[in-house]
């Protein structure tokens, strides 16, 4: 989805969208399996894992110190505001009268660009699947910028990069290598809207409760995408959390349709929990499926409000420049910023179709009943 070019710049991949419409499901599929869905993502720590345990005390504001990931993560909701931590090379070189959390110069919130299959491992460092993907334009705007470290620079350039951006400075050694977190930077404290969140991610056990909770509460039901943990560590089980959710789940699925017939509706709720058996089956056998149907909740999510904006920009334009040559034929932009969604429901549709032929017998079976 994203893209980083040669001077960290962050571009949007825009290419299916600009070049015509997919026609079959292995079309969409073969799509899925050539992205990665990089994007930037917030991930709440919880107060036990190894960074806090080690130096939360001196490094972290002391409301925040004492929450759980869970409550940071909804006080991060609430206040639209994310403070900053001191953080960078120098975090432990200071003067012993300045206190850390007024250390003002190295203080920044931090962010991983990371692909589905690598969130897990934050989720893991971080001991908590609470998490926030903004739309990179409003981090871009806000000065997100790439952690730099002193191990890939000569003295002369690491001096330029220090006298501007100290905040950003990091060094990674043997024992342990941070290169693998991937981590970007915004300088202070971060306040945004709720247009700013791309959507939320939260463990799989609490799913269901939080978006009873979103719903119910004025603070935050604006917030409109709530995605499971599961999306980024098991695709199978992202499958069936997200029939919890109004805004990825669908009614009656419509399985073996031909031609213009209803095919075989049936509910979700109409097919048996799975047996280990069944399981290991139907992983094996709709393996493609359920990986591009995890990246289609991740695509479905982000880029229908994002590409929104940018056509209410261009229908803000005069008629006359959108033969610019640097305005991409918005016609097929128009036509192709839903499939996303499309595609979202032709994949779970291709899902249940391969579960069903598993538990047909047990299906049928309770239809006698």
């Amino acid at each position: 989805m994203l893209l980083i070019n040669s001077k960290d710049q962050i571009e949007y991949d825009i290419d299916y969208l600009k070049n015509g419409e997919f026609k079959t499901l292995n079309d969409v599929i073969n799509r899925y399996e050539s992205s990665d869905m990089n994007l930037f993502y917030h991930v709440v720590s919880s107060p036990t894992c190894r960074y806090e345990k080690k130096f939360g005390k001196h490094r972290i504001a002391a409301e925040i110190l004492k929450m759980s990931a869970e409550e940071r993560f909804i006080n991060v909701l609430k206040s639209k505001k994310i403070i900053g931590n001191p953080k960078s090379f120098f975090v432990n070189k200071s003067k012993d009268t300045i206190e850390p959390m007024k250390f003002d110069e190295i203080r920044s919130v931090s962010f991983t660009f990371s692909s589905i299959y690598e969130l897990a491992a934050h989720f893991k460092a971080r001991n908590s699947q609470y998490a926030i993907c903004f739309f990179h334009d409003f981090l871009q705007d806000k000065g997100i910028r790439k952690v730099q470290y002193i191990n890939d620079y000569r003295a002369e350039d690491l001096q330029r990069i220090v006298f501007s951006s100290p905040h950003l400075i990091e060094i990674y050694s043997g024992t342990y290598n941070m290169r693998w977190e991937s981590e970007w930077r915004i300088k202070g404290d971060l306040q945004f809207s709720n247009d700013d969140v791309a959507f939320v991610i939260v463990p799989d056990t609490e799913y269901k409760r939080m978006i009873n909770q979103f719903s119910n509460d004025d603070e935050l039901s604006d917030y409109l995408f709530i995605i499971p943990g599961s999306t980024f560590t098991s695709p199978i089980d992202h499958l069936f959390q997200i029939q919890n959710s109004d805004n990825l789940a669908f009614g009656q699925l419509p399985l073996f349709r031909q031609g213009f017939d209803d095919g075989l509706l049936m509910d979700t709720d109409d097919f048996p929990e799975l047996l280990p058996s069944e399981r290991e089956l139907f992983e094996q056998r709709a393996k493609r499926y359920l990986k591009a149907l995890a990246k289609s909740t991740i695509h479905d999510c982000y880029e229908h409000r994002f590409v929104k904006r940018f056509i209410n920009f261009i229908n803000n334009l005069d008629n006359s420049n959108w033969g610019m040559s640097c305005i991409p034929d918005i016609n097929n932009i128009k036509k192709n910023f839903n499939e996303p969604w499309r595609s979202h429901r032709d994949l779970t549709i291709a899902c249940y179709e391969t579960l069903f032929k598993i538990q047909q017998s047990r299906i049928v079976q309770s239809w006698d009943v």
